[in-house]
């Protein structure tokens, strides 16, 4: 009995050392894998750096050009909405403009209509004639004020109008360089994504 004692004795002094051999070197294997781990995400981090400092620095260009451009789209659209504006209040004008010529025309229709034959000269005829030569006196003038000022109505819309086809030219050209730069823009996040993704992958 003393004997088996001994040799399990023995033996358990024999197989600790061994047990915990095979422990230290697990462990070994473990941190000497993993520091090769860290460098390779050093690495691969180091080699993916130039790629996302270019994606970056696209990102932060094109970002900026889209906001310069949703305010230029902005102040297009204000600038519309101001020509309208004055559009109408000439449209309003011009209106206002044409009545009072059809008035006054209206009225040197009636003159010429009610004024006297030449050859009858008789006391009502020559007061009648007097008061259409007065009225046709301060009609004519009023006439020619309203014709150029309803010239000057048609340069001002002509004009208004020319403004507001530039404006929305400009503004459609805007809206197209804005729609082509969200698409750049998406198109380099996902790049970016796809860079991370890949070499998380590969890591």
């Amino acid at each position: 009995m003393m004997v088996i004692s001994a040799l399990f004795l023995a033996f358990s002094l024999q197989t600790v050392p061994q047990d915990e051999s095979v422990r230290l070197e697990r462990l070994e294997r473990e941190i000497a894998e993993n520091e090769r781990s860290a460098a390779e995400i050093r690495t691969r981090t180091e080699e993916m750096e130039p790629t996302l400092e270019r994606l970056r620095g696209q990102i932060v260009s094109t970002a900026s050009a889209l906001q310069t451009a949703e305010a230029e789209a902005t102040q297009l659209e204000q600038d519309l909405q101001s020509i309208g504006a004055r559009e109408a209040v000439a449209l309003e004008e011009r209106d206002a403009k044409s009545l009072e010529l059809s008035q006054v025309l209206g009225a040197l229709q009636n003159l010429e209509r009610s004024k006297p034959p030449a050859l009858v000269v008789s006391p009502g005829d020559a007061q009648q004639a007097a008061l259409a030569a007065i009225a046709l006196s301060s009609l004519t003038p009023r006439l020619a004020d309203i014709v150029e000022a309803r010239k000057e109505e048609i340069i001002r819309l002509a004009t208004l109008r020319e403004e507001k086809q530039s404006a929305q030219r400009q503004l459609e050209n805007t809206n197209a360089a804005l729609a082509a730069r969200r698409r750049l823009l998406q198109g380099l996040l996902d790049e970016r994504e796809s860079v991370f993704n890949r070499d998380m992958a590969a890591m």
